[in-house]
């Protein structure tokens, strides 16, 4: 957490999240998700794999009532 990470850095780590097979836990917290595209990046590549990351931690983020639905669209 706190890696402030941009737009581009949370494209390419969905596209290591695509291939995840074994990573359970996942902290990304303190980070700045105002954008949308943000989160739309990392449920994108939760949905391909459901069921592997089982901890998601996203305190501090700044998520937005869009942001929100996303992620709400992962456990629904």
């Amino acid at each position: 957490n706190h890696c402030r990470l941009s737009n581009k850095a949370m494209m390419y780590l969905s596209r290591g999240l695509k291939s995840n097979q074994t990573l359970q836990h996942l902290d990304l917290g303190h980070n700045s998700f105002a954008e949308p595209q943000c989160v739309k990046y990392l449920t994108d590549a939760m949905r391909q794999h459901r069921g592997c990351i089982t901890d998601l931690e996203l305190h501090k983020c700044g998520l937005t009532t869009e942001s929100l639905l996303m992620l709400s669209q992962l456990i629904a």
